[in-house]
Parts: structure tokens; C-alpha cells; sequence
């Protein structure tokens, strides 16, 4: 996966993985990067997010 050189530019991440562990991992690294992250572990709640947040959610892509 290739993030947009956009760090610090007020734009946030959404991760979502119903793996807690791996979601946490996803969640830190974005972070140390410099990215506001929301996360959640279901596709009704990501939905919901990007609703509430229109136009600050940089980016979302499902990784396997």
C-alpha cells in the first residue's frame, strides 16, 4: 500500500480491520507518520465515519 505524501496537511485515515491487533498496528504507524486516524472493526461503522467526516477522510482501501 502507498500513502499519499499528505501528513500534516489536516487530512485523516480511515482504517478498518475487524482484527483488533491489526488494526492497532495499522492505527500506530499511520500515526508516527503524522496522520489523524479514525478506525473501527465494521463496514457499518466505516460507512457511518465517512458520513460524519465527508471531505477530511483522505483516503480508504480494504487490504487482505
Amino acid at each position: 500500500m502507498t500513502i499519499p505524501n499528505q501528513a500534516g496537511k489536516a487530512h485523516s485515515i480511515l482504517v478498518v480491520d475487524d482484527d483488533a491487533a491489526s488494526r492497532q498496528s495499522a492505527v500506530e504507524t499511520l500515526q508516527q507518520l503524522g496522520y489523524s486516524v479514525f478506525q473501527t472493526g465494521s463496514a457499518q461503522e466505516a460507512v457511518r465515519l465517512c458520513e460524519q467526516h465527508q471531505g477530511e477522510i483522505l483516503g480508504a482501501r480494504r487490504i487482505e
